[in-house]
């Protein structure tokens, strides 16, 4: 069987681990095509996104990864970008000038509270609540509805190799 795997986090944003740990058990369950994904950074600071200062490492990590695995697996160099209009997705200048292999394109964030903070669809269930009742007047069909609205934007104007996160 051929597995692969194209979305997941490593040290570099929320998740675990080296790109190298994941190669390593990638052999050993025997997939044969794997790309990183890390969460990209995003212009405001969060808990779960890459610093902008780690990018560069990231990439050339991943590039070493490649020519060093290359007789053992397919590696492949990706960014999860978040789509908020305006402000970032997956066709910015930023990210194309990469030369990344794919990009997966999500949308967490939904919409802003009155302060400008952004409204993180996965973040606490607090702050959700508290979106769904002051910005969306209760109605949580109304947050959904704004959420694939977000998604059919991106896929327009910033489309992505992978879409993610559909769910």
């Amino acid at each position: 069987m051929n597995w692969s795997n194209y979305h997941g986090h490593r040290h570099y944003c929320d998740g675990k681990g080296t790109l190298e740990d994941y190669v390593k058990e990638a052999l050993g369950q025997e997939i044969k095509t794997l790309g990183f994904s890390s969460n990209a950074p995003l212009p405001f600071e969060t808990l779960w996104a890459m610093p902008q200062g780690q990018l560069a490492s990231y990439v050339n990590e991943i590039t070493a990864l490649k020519e060093k695995y290359k007789e053992n697996t397919q590696l492949y160099a990706g960014l999860e970008i978040d789509y908020i209009p305006g402000i970032i997705g997956p066709k910015d200048k930023s990210i194309t000038r990469l030369s990344l292999d794919y990009t997966v394109g999500s949308v967490h964030y939904v919409d802003q509270f009155p302060d400008e903070t952004y409204v993180d669809a996965v973040g606490s269930r607090q702050v959700f609540v508290n979106a769904i009742d002051k910005i969306f007047s209760g109605d949580v069909k109304r947050l959904v509805k704004r959420y694939f609205e977000l998604i059919r934007k991106m896929l327009t104007e910033s489309k992505p190799t992978i879409l993610g996160h559909l769910d």
